[in-house]
């Protein structure tokens, strides 16, 4: 598609969408059941803000915006554009997931992400590794859980992992 085709209505609608999966993102936030761990956490451990962190503070979100941009570019309707939002949002946890993991000390040990601190290095190494570990599953919790067919469910499902895991290495 030549962009400078676009309208200023589809324009409109892609900030339109942008805007609201940034809507949806904030409203996504998972709330884990910690009093359920065995052991018990600390009270003072922070593990449902860090959680959540790397994906509030920010990104480009690349992967979603060009996720919705197909979307838009073939739909229409509002309702089955935002039917989407949670497939966005699985890209964008699963990325955010392999950013946290790369940033560890035994892997590059880097001290900034997106302009803030590490996860590992404002709270810990540990945490770091949980909180991605999450991220990674909860990528595929938001798929199944999307109001979409079942078998597309599973073909998103086996698309995400295979090109989100070891399929990636290669």
């Amino acid at each position: 598609m030549d962009l400078s085709s676009m309208s200023a209505c589809d324009l409109r609608l892609f900030n339109e969408v942008c805007a609201a999966f940034e809507a949806y993102l904030v409203a996504s936030k998972p709330k884990p059941k910690l009093q359920d761990f065995d052991p018990p956490f600390d009270p003072s451990f922070k593990f449902e803000t860090a959680l959540w962190e790397m994906l509030l503070n920010g990104g480009k979100r690349f992967r979603p915006k060009l996720l919705l941009a197909v979307v838009c570019a073939f739909v229409r309707s509002s309702k089955r554009i935002q039917q989407a939002h949670p497939i966005a949002l699985a890209l964008e946890v699963l990325h955010t997931y392999s950013l946290i993991h790369d940033d560890l000390p035994c892997m590059d040990n880097s001290p900034l992400r997106r302009g803030h601190p590490t996860l590992h290095t404002t709270y810990n190494e540990t945490t770091a590794t949980l909180v991605g570990d999450g991220l990674n599953t909860y990528a595929f919790e938001l798929i199944v859980s999307a109001k979409l067919s079942s078998p597309l469910k599973v073909r998103l499902v086996a698309t995400l992992a295979q090109c989100g895991g070891l399929g990636a290495w290669c």
